[in-house]
């Protein structure tokens, strides 16, 4: 009885440890590293690209400045991934572990347009990769068609 008793209070202390420890936050001036990015080589590529993070328990806005354009984008953050498909016009993120999962949905030239991101950091805090898949919902398939993209882009960030 001791030896399960024993097992049962170090498994809980072990949970409570890893439930405690900190999400990542990935606040701070953003610039892509084009050499080491997937990005550049996909037309019609526009840069530099700088991203601005601002983020907090609840939410994480992100304005995407391309050469003299930006757009700002808030996702609202949760602990774990929802149960269900983001709707249309949607922004959500969640954490997994040590990363954040993005994800967006919207409807492009009558099309839905789905767009998960999933961002790490690296470096001490320093280097921030972001992976993109980008699935476009034609409504008919063609076997062997693929209707998604990936590329992977890595940004550092500007001192504070």
């Amino acid at each position: 009885m001791t030896t399960w008793l024993s097992a049962f209070l170090i498994a809980a202390a072990l949970t409570t440890n890893l439930e405690a420890q900190p999400r990542p936050d990935f606040t701070g001036t953003w610039t892509m590293d084009e050499k080491r990015s997937g990005s550049p080589s996909v037309p019609p590529f526009v840069g530099p690209v700088v991203w601005v993070i601002r983020q907090n328990d609840k939410e994480m806005v992100v304005d995407m400045k391309r050469a003299d354009k930006t757009q700002t984008i808030t996702y609202s953050l949760s602990e774990k991934a929802p149960a269900t498909k983001p709707t249309p016009a949607l922004h959500r993120g969640y954490f997994d572990e040590d990363q954040l999962v993005t994800e967006t949905i919207q409807t492009i030239q009558g099309q839905t347009v789905t767009t998960r991101e999933v961002r790490r950091l690296a470096n001490d805090g320093r280097e921030m990769s972001v992976e993109r898949i980008v699935e476009v919902e034609h409504g008919y398939t063609f076997k062997g068609a693929q209707n998604f993209s990936t590329v992977k882009d890595i940004f550092t960030k500007a001192p504070q």
